[in-house]
């Protein structure tokens, strides 16, 4: 389901809530997405929210408006939750995924007033969508390239606005020059733990590379493995997450 990114700007939501039902999209606080899940399972009355969710037209006398019902339903309980984030060098950038069997899907969103902005989409049309916002496309990327080993200090130094030195491997230091993106993912099905997750390096012209580690507590710095992953495999690892098919596959 939808989690807030931190507990000051989540809760602090959309002064106005608002519904597209052009667009389907919703916007609303985070406190009040989940009053608006509570009305739709019947576990709050309809006359028992704030009145500001009545003006926005997105609770009536007979409970939710059908628009924002199928929205609500799907970002707040689905079938599998999916949390991706992009690290750009300044800006950490969430987006919250949820799916039912059914195929619909949404996706999640904190907006600059902290409020959530969630859109309706589709399954079938996650990996396109995915694809476009961490700019997984083909592209020329250099030969031959090596598993490379380093540690969480090197890596947390080279994304940060204070960089790093040159450290004298020549494949870790083309990695970081040509650094353009870090991101993670992690899904897992309803009342179950995380069960899939994956973290990638994008280094523009020098390719994808996935970051191996062990457990790592706070800023305890670990060794890291950067192993080469081609355009197939990046897909490949984050259909894994979105899908949960590794996972079911071990049930």
């Amino acid at each position: 389901m939808v989690t807030p990114v931190n507990d000051d700007t989540a809760k602090t939501g959309a002064a106005v809530p608002h519904l597209d039902e052009t667009f389907l999209q919703l916007t609303v606080g985070y406190d009040d997405l989940l009053l608006l899940a509570e009305v739709h399972a019947g576990t709050t009355a309809p006359g028992d929210v704030p009145a500001r969710l009545r003006q926005a037209g997105l609770v009536g006398s007979a409970g939710l408006n059908p628009t924002a019902a199928g929205l609500v339903e799907v970002a707040v309980a689905p079938a599998r939750s999916v949390v991706v984030e992009r690290f750009d060098g300044s800006t950490l950038s969430p987006m919250f995924i949820g799916w039912l069997p059914d195929g619909r899907a949404t996706t999640s969103a904190p907006d600059a007033e902290g409020a959530v902005v969630v859109t309706a989409t589709e399954f079938g049309l996650l990996r396109d969508q995915l694809r476009q916002w961490l700019g997984i496309f083909h592209r020329e990327v250099a030969g031959d390239r090596q598993v490379v080993t380093t540690d969480t200090t090197v890596l947390d130094a080279a994304v940060s606005a204070r960089g790093v030195e040159p450290t004298g491997d020549a494949a870790l230091d083309a990695i970081i020059e040509n650094w353009r993106l870090a991101w993670r993912a992690n899904g897992n099905w309803a009342q179950r733990g995380i069960d899939a997750g994956v973290t990638i390096v994008d280094a523009g012209g020098q390719g994808w590379y996935r970051v191996d580690h062990p457990p790592r507590e706070g800023a305890e710095p670990v060794d890291v493995t950067l192993v080469p992953l081609d355009l197939e495999a990046v897909l490949a690892a984050l259909g894994d997450v979105v899908t949960g098919r590794a996972a079911a596959s071990d049930d």
